[in-house]
């Protein structure tokens, strides 16, 4: 999935001598390559590691009652299976991203670890000019085990006949209790079967028109039954079924004996229908609001008179309804709908009624989708009779998903471990804090628990949805938190240790401002009069709307070590928050917030500027500019320490926080500030805006500024004018001679298609942000002035590449700030990004951050500047460039965020390489190594068009990030190697086995590595890798391709350790295979087939951006396989080190068709005895046979996923230098072949896939 860094090199001729000091010193280059190239595959790979959040667009649910698992289908063809909460079944996934199939219905193969899926597919006929749908039926598995993948795989698939589906739909779908037939119901009344182990239609069908024909005489006749409603299994009678027809029939039918048992008639049109109470009563729903309870064991099938709850008046319909019965009390009755219509049209809810006393109408916020029970069933051998005995309700809405305990008083809501509703308010920022302190955490969780709505009352009981297995998921001491600012003024604390997200603690900023829900003293606008009909009651957290726009949260900083949380938001609003353990009363005459006018600074843009925005947040209490006499409590938790508010209140665009310093620097569209928070003083003010510019807006404009989008529109549109005037006073000979020497000029005009000229940004507005835009601001401690002394410093960059670089200096009674430099980028782009390295190239800590006592940080400093256009890198403290990487100017795209991280080696946790991330505009992710910026990997991660995936990107220390891919919905991925999900759990898996069974091999295996590993006395930190200077000299032949500065050619100091991995192609998820042979075909290429259907997109992304294989290697896409084509050298040069790691392998000699068939992998495997002594032989032998074909022969290295090569048949061949090596001596080992053709002709480029 990776695109890895490329590099050629040139040809060396066959007559040169091997021994000869150029071809030594290339040769060590190759190898130097090729060893970095083998690291490369150790730290970086793509993993998705999983979805944290609730699904976007959910359309169908289902419960498996013995596996005690949760599915949930979505409209994007995504199966997501929920399981008990912190072991390995918690969530599993399935994507569907080359097809996707909106799924309609979801049913669980109850006991079996399988999903059935109905899904329609639209297609529109180019012949008619229509859209037809298809049905298709799909077999999916769970994995059990969950060793090889954590991913839903398709077994089966069966498309219905076009006849069946056209012109109708789906409307009935349900599952026989033994598993073995499915029953389809359609709108056209008919019903047809479906054989589950076969998987295909069973011939016959429950027709309409025999139902018909056996309703009672003495009932009203009816011509059409309408949809199918509802089909139910009978509990005990395996044989019959109910059916449910809209027009207002129902009918038990044994579908053995095709025969009808009951038919009843009803007066309104029915909603649903089920069994209860073991098969002898049915419950009907209908669409006047009422809900009907029929009896089967009386011979007339009594029915009770139709209940309307919320009658009289006309109601909504009960869309669905069935009764749980319970052993010690009455039953429930629990249905959606059926509300009064003219006041309660809009309402969303469910009813929950058992007997007279208990009765709840739960209201929702958003659209039902399905809803079921999770029961406990218990028999009474006295009674003979089985209850229900329901435990929770369990209701999946299209924006967020409820559980609510069935058997606490009051009926509360379950807190979620899993499928919170992330947007309940709409997401504006994310910030991810790394290796949060234990009392910190449980701070949080115990405040959490404590800050809780009075809606909001969770029941202690456990979840109720449990696999019942022992195996839990090793718990991380580190913890690791997301922090989300939402629309309404809050900011979420989410847990993101494991794989789910569950939420510790919420923050209401909006409860320091007065806002129109505000409550009044003495006020409770949650209290509800007992009064009200239907008894509702305000369920979950979704809410679109927000009191105040104004409210938005734009940007958090959280220091867990000093526990400050400063937040600050759209009305250039800032707090700074602490936290308390006990409840804070705050009058309203002591909430005031201090001011700071960014423009007061310049009198000359204050004369001149005028302020047309919104109107600052008023502190709570505070009516047309009186305050009120009162106050109001803030509960334990974060608590506001500073308040800031700063003129013009435009949105804050940088924040930084360092709480070493006690300081935070804040910025808007106007200057920045910088705010000591302890003492409640400013201490830098500065405005950014250009008085000139006003009095040229004001002069010229009438005071109003005219946008990029206007000043563009006008100057096409007078260029449209010249060209129409133009065009009447030309003739079409003119026309002609002026176009030809227009040609000409372009035909002789130099290519330059390597980069492009960068637009000057002066005077320009992009995007339509004006130049004064604060980007980002950053609180560092390094060299400053000279390289003896470091200095507390401030950077800022802007909107129009400016930095700003202040010098802090403390004293006992004040802080200054001197503006040591100013740094103007001469391409004028936005700065992004600062970050100040040491010698180590690592970035130096934040104040937030534990810094490590053994690292020394004080030498060598050196500044990253990123830009949207480029990197840059400055030696500190003289800013002298160092080396820059141009990503606008060569491909195009702009930066959107950066993050340093830190990647581990997978194979050698000791080593660890800190490099630079940056995620493009275009969905681009790439790292580049510090500090020569070259280019390792590259990724496309998401759509372009996906601008909510783009904004909410952020990175993490360890190679990780998270992003929306919806709006209700996270993803959490990784670029580390390390990362993947499946190899760390069977790693897990593996030592625990290992270790019970045989606990003194164990031992044993410990003491032979520490054997092996004798040089290295312990095991220190992971530490950076070993890398040269930058005026290191770089080989002859420079690279020619587009990527030149890509791959590191540093490496030659690494561990010989690193360089024995294993070259793989198989997809990160799945173990590498080691099995690979090889043949001669007559042709000068080699064949390297990749069994990877993930693999063939990557690939031919790579031939399409001229970044992939070319040259001398071709790739061609087959189906399922991918065929790369490269000469013998050049595989040789890349694996030849690994191929003694296939010696152990069956590898058959596969000789050309038209000659006989030999077969020589047992001699190659087995007698390698007399190896030694005839390898002069050997050598001189290879050489003259190469020397006199001129080329190399031909190989084919083959992967699979599983080790098939000991069944492979041999082929035949007939290239004379195969044929003679193989004449001479049968028992020669790969390695030591592949080590002699390195002599040869060496020309490859680079690139793989993971």
């Amino acid at each position: 999935m990776f695109k890895f860094a490329t590099n050629k090199f040139g040809h060396h001729s066959s007559n040169h001598n091997p021994t000869s000091p150029n071809q030594t010193c290339k040769t060590e280059e190759y190898s130097s390559s090729r060893r970095r190239f083998q690291i490369q595959k150790e730290l970086f790979a793509f993993n998705k590691i999983a979805d944290k959040g609730f699904p976007s667009k959910p359309s169908a649910m289902d419960y498996d009652k013995k596996l005690k698992l949760l599915a949930i289908g979505t409209r994007n063809g995504d199966i997501r299976i929920y399981g008990e909460p912190n072991t390995p079944h918690q969530q599993l996934s399935c994507y569907q991203d080359v097809h996707p199939f909106p799924i309609q219905k979801i049913l669980f193969v109850q006991g079996q670890y399988q999903l059935i899926t109905l899904s329609e597919r639209t297609y529109r006929n180019d012949m008619t000019n229509k859209g037809e749908s298809n049905l298709y039926l799909i077999l999916w598995q769970i994995p059990n085990n969950l060793e090889n993948s954590n991913l839903v795989e398709k077994i089966k698939e069966f498309q219905i006949d076009q006849k069946i589906v056209k012109n109708t739909r789906l409307s009935a779908f349900t599952l026989l209790n033994d598993n073995s037939h499915l029953f389809l119901g359609f709108e056209t009344g008919d019903i047809y079967v479906f054989n589950v182990s076969q998987f295909q239609l069973v011939p016959g069908v429950i027709n309409k028109d025999y139902i018909i024909k056996n309703i009672p005489s003495g009932e009203k006749k009816l011509t059409q039954l309408g949809p199918v409603e509802s089909i139910s299994h009978h509990p005990k009678q395996l044989t019959k079924l109910l059916i449910a027809y809209q027009r207002g029939l129902w009918v038990l039918f044994d579908f053995i004996k095709n025969q009808i048992d009951q038919i009843i008639q009803t007066q309104q049109p029915i909603e649903s229908a089920v069994f209860y109470q073991q098969g002898e009563c049915i419950a009907t729903s209908h669409t006047d609001g009422s809900f009907i309870l029929w009896d089967l064991t009386s011979d007339s099938c009594s029915s009770s008179p139709p209940n309307i709850v919320y009658g009289p008046y006309p109601c909504k319909a009960v869309t669905k309804c069935f009764v749980k019965t319970c052993r010690n009390d009455q039953p429930y009755v629990i249905f959606s709908g059926g509300c009064p219509r003219v006041n309660y049209s809009d309402k969303i809810s469910i009813s929950v009624i058992q007997g007279e006393n208990s009765h709840v109408c739960f209201d929702f916020t958003s659209k039902i989708i399905d809803f079921f029970t999770i029961d406990k069933p218990c028999h009474d051998k006295q009674a003979n009779l089985t209850y229900d005995n329901p435990q929770a309700l369990l209701v999946l809405l299209e924006e967020e998903f409820i559980a609510i305990d069935l058997i606490s008083e009051n009926w509360p809501q379950y807190k979620l471990p899993y499928l919170y509703s992330v947007h309940s308010s709409a997401i504006i920022c994310t910030h991810y804090v790394n290796k949060v302190s234990n009392k910190l955490y449980s701070m949080l969780k115990k405040y959490g628990s404590m800050n809780q709505d009075p809606c909001e009352v969770f029941s202690e009981r456990e979840w109720p949805i449990s696999l019942n297995k022992n195996e839990d998921i090793e718990l991380p001491e580190n913890k690791d938190l997301l922090l989300t600012g939402h629309e309404d003024g809050s900011v979420r604390f989410w847990d993101v240790t494991n794989m789910s997200m569950s939420l510790m603690y919420r923050l209401k900023t909006a409860d320091y401002f007065q806002t129109d829900s505000t409550p009044l003293d003495g006020e409770n606008i949650d209290t509800i009069s007992d009064d009200n009909w239907p008894p509702f009651r305000k369920i979950g957290t979704f809410d679109p709307y927000s009191d105040d726009p104004k409210l938005g949260i734009q940007k958090i900083h959280l220091c867990p070590q000093k526990e400050i949380l400063v937040i600050a938001g759209t009305a250039g609003q800032v707090l700074v928050m602490n936290l308390c353990d006990q409840n804070k009363e705050i009058n309203y005459t002591e909430l005031e917030s201090h001011k700071i006018n960014i423009i007061g600074v310049s009198p000359e843009v204050e004369s001149h500027f005028i302020w047309k925005g919104h109107e600052p947040l008023t502190t709570r209490g505070r009516f047309n500019g009186q305050v009120s006499q009162g106050s109001f409590k803030v509960p334990p938790g974060y608590q506001l320490k500073s308040l800031i508010q700063l003129y013009p209140p435009a949105t804050v665009s940088a924040l930084a926080l360092n709480t070493e310093w006690q300081l935070v620097a804040m910025g808007t569209s106007h200057g920045f500030a910088m705010y000591d928070y302890n003492n409640s003083k400013d201490l830098l003010i500065r405005c950014t805006l250009d008085p000139s510019m006003l009095i040229l807006n004001e002069s010229g404009n009438g005071g109003t500024t005219i946008s990029r989008r206007k000043s563009l529109k006008k100057s096409l549109r007078e260029s449209f004018r010249k060209l129409r005037r133009g065009r009447s006073q030309k003739t079409n000979t003119r026309k002609n001679e002026s176009i030809k020497p227009i040609e000409s000029e372009l035909n002789e005009a130099p290519h330059k298609p390597i980069e492009r000229q960068v637009e000057s940004r002066e005077f320009k507005q992009m995007d339509d942000i004006p130049p004064s835009v604060i980007r980002y601001m950053y609180f560092v401690r390094t060299y400053i002035t000279n390289n003896q002394q470091m200095v507390n410093s401030l950077w800022v960059g802007t909107n129009t590449g400016i930095i700003y670089i202040y010098a802090l200096q403390f004293t006992k009674a004040n802080i200054s700030c001197l503006l040591a430099k100013e740094m103007r980028l001469k391409h004028r782009a936005p700065v992004v990004n600062i970050q100040v390295i040491d010698q180590f190239m690592q970035p130096l800590p934040l104040a937030e951050e534990k810094e490590d006592k053994n690292s020394n940080t004080e030498h060598n400093h050196k500044v990253i500047i990123c830009s949207e256009e480029q990197f840059k890198v400055f030696q500190l403290p003289a800013l002298k460039p160092v080396c820059k990487f141009k990503l606008t100017a060569v491909e195009g795209a702009r930066v959107r965020r950066i993050g340093y991280n830190c990647y581990m080696s997978k194979s050698d946790p000791r080593y660890s390489e800190y490099c630079l991330s940056c995620l493009s505009n275009l969905g681009d992710l790439s790292v580049y190594s510090l500090p020569q910026l070259k280019r390792q990997v590259q990724i496309q991660c998401m759509k372009q068009q996906d601008i909510n995936a783009i904004t909410s990107f952020v990175f993490t220390k360890q190679g990780q990030a998270f992003y929306l891919q919806s709006p209700s919905e996270f993803v959490h991925i990784s670029m580390s190697a390390c990362d993947s999900p499946q190899i760390m759990l069977q790693a897990k898996r593996n030592n625990k086995r290992d270790s019970a069974e045989n606990p003194t091999q164990t031992k044993s295996n410990e003491q032979s590595t520490s054997e092996k590993t004798s040089p290295v006395k312990q095991t220190p930190a992971p530490v950076p890798a070993p890398r040269t200077t930058i005026n290191e000299k770089k080989p002859a032949d420079k690279p020619n391709t587009k990527e030149e500065t890509v791959l590191s050619n540093n490496a030659e100091n690494l561990n010989d350790e690193h360089d024995n991995s294993l070259f793989s192609f198989s997809s990160p998820n799945k173990p590498k295979n080691n099995s690979s042979f090889i043949t001669n075909s007559g042709q000068s290429t080699t064949q390297l087939t990749i069994l990877n259907q993930s693999a063939i997109s990557s690939i031919n992304n790579q031939t399409q951006n001229s970044s992939g294989f070319n040259g001398s290697s071709t790739c061609v896409s087959n189906s399922n396989n991918v065929t790369i084509n490269m000469s013998l050298d050049s595989v040789v040069d890349r694996f030849g080190d690994d191929f003694n790691n296939v010696s152990n392998k069956r590898i058959p000699s596969v000789i050309d068709e038209n000659s006989s068939v030999t077969n020589h992998s047992d001699s190659l495997l087995n007698d390698t005895d007399g190896l030694e002594n005839t390898e002069k032989s050997k050598k001189k032998e290879i050489k003259q046979t190469l020397n006199s074909n001129g080329s190399t022969a031909n190989s084919e290295v083959t992967t699979d996923d599983e080790n098939t090569l000991d069944t492979i048949a041999p082929q035949k061949s007939s290239s004379p230098m195969i044929h003679k090596t193989m004449n001479s001596s049968s028992n020669i080992k790969i390695d030591q072949v592949a080590k002699r053709i390195e002599n040869c002709k060496l020309e490859y480029k680079e690139t793989a896939i993971d």
